[in-house]
């Protein structure tokens, strides 16, 4: 109840609707690159998506992407 109507309403979250069109974006936009965590900017919960990497370049490192495909593989198997 809080996140879907009290925080959007105080301007420090997204809608459903907001998330739900990011989420599409993600998969669908050509100007995103796969392989890249996109979110808002630092310290922010809203706002245009930016490269994570930027902020905490461990998400750029390929060995702990590799390492993080292993393990959700490992686990879904």
């Amino acid at each position: 109840m809080t996140s879907k109507y009290v925080l959007p309403a105080l301007g420090i979250s997204h809608k459903l609707e907001v998330g739900a069109k990011r989420l599409v974006d993600g998969v669908t936009d050509p100007a995103l690159s796969s392989g890249v965590f996109y979110a808002s900017g630092a310290n922010k919960l809203k706002g245009p998506l930016v490269d994570q990497a930027d902020i905490f370049p461990d998400l750029a490192n390929p060995s702990f992407q590799d390492h993080a495909n292993e393990a959700i593989h490992r686990f879904i198997a």
